[in-house]
Formats: structure tokens, C-alpha cells, sequence
């Protein structure tokens, strides 16, 4: 099926805890402003391959009154987006994910996830560590403590590693 989700901003919860096995976007998912997908995939227990390409690069508006004029990033917030899938082996999440927020547990309970396959996933990312927080994103985590001392490449080449349970800057 070939996926349209350029009309859509709120993808949180669209999926939760339905049978879905596969999910390919061929399409580049892009919004101006906020791009909310916390829980998008959420108990999926089935879920074992996802394939969708996330463009968070550039500037964009919020649609919030309190700063409705002010230039702010886009971001997407990606909260639990993975949470209790537990079969998930295949990881094709790539794109410019330079402005994740809000990213807390964002693969909980993914008990089938491999450390290598996570680093190779992340490979394919355009990855920032400036001021969007990716605070905990490997938090309940399975394989988080495989990745200690990894470093992690992203698409451009810069280098990460693992501390606690956030991304930073490698030394």
C-alpha cells in the first residue's frame, strides 16, 4: 500500500495496537511545524519491519497562539512511538532527524531490536545533538546496554555514543 501522509500533522496513536506487521511509507514524510508521532506504533506485537524516511530539517511556525509569529524548529516528537514492539526486527526509520523531541521510550519493550541493528538504522540518519532533546531515548531499551562504548556514525558521518540513556557527541 502506498502510503499519503502529507495532509496528515497528528500521526500519534494512528496505529496503536492494531496487527499491522509491515509499515512502508515510500514517500518522505515532512511537516511544517510540529510532527506529532508519539505512540504512532505503539503495541503493535506484531510489528516486525518498518520503513518510512522523516525530514525534520529546516524552520518552520507552530501553530500555538503564545508564539505564533516566533521562528522555531520543526520538530517531531516520537514519545513511545515503538513502545511493546516486541517483534520488531527491521528498522528502516532514515531521514534528517536532526530535531527529535520528546523521544522517551521511544523503543521500549522492543525485545527483538538488536543493538546492531539499531547502529545500522542510525546510519542512515542526519543526526544533531543541539538544543532539541533527545533525553532518554534509550530508556527501557533492551538492547541499550549493548550499544555502551559503540560509536554510533551518522549519514553525514559525524560520530555519537551512547551516555546514560541519551545520544551525544563522541570525543
Amino acid at each position: 500500500f502506498d502510503w499519503d501522509l502529507s495532509g496528515m500533522n497528528m500521526l500519534g496513536y494512528m496505529f496503536d495496537g492494531t496487527a499491522i506487521t509491515t509499515f512502508t511509507l515510500n514517500r518522505t514524510y515532512k511537516k511544517e511545524g510540529l510532527m506529532y508521532m508519539n505512540r504512532m506504533f505503539a503495541n503493535c506485537k506484531e510489528l516486525t519491519s518498518v520503513t518510512m524516511n522523516v525530514d525534520t530539517s529546516g524552520a518552520g511556525k507552530y501553530q500555538n497562539p503564545e508564539i505564533a509569529d516566533k521562528e522555531t524548529w520543526i520538530t517531531a516528537q516520537t514519545k513511545e512511538m515503538f513502545s511493546g514492539c516486541e517483534k520488531l526486527v527491521n528498522l528502516n526509520l532514515s531521514g534528517d532527524l536532526s530535531n527529535l523531541y520528546n523521544v522517551q521510550k521511544m523503543f521500549n519493550g522492543c525485545k527483538s531490536l538488536e543493538a546492531s541493528e539499531f547502529k545500522r538504522a542510525f546510519s542512515t540518519w542526519q543526526w544533531h545533538v543541539h538544543n532539541m532533546q533527545n533525553n532518554n531515548i534509550f530508556e527501557s531499551y533492551n538492547f541499550a546496554k549493548d550499544l555502551q562504548n559503540v560509536v554510533l556514525v551518522d549519514a553525514n558521518g559525524n560520530r555519537f555514543i551512547r551516555k546514560d540513556n541519551t545520544i551525544v557527541n563522541a570525543p
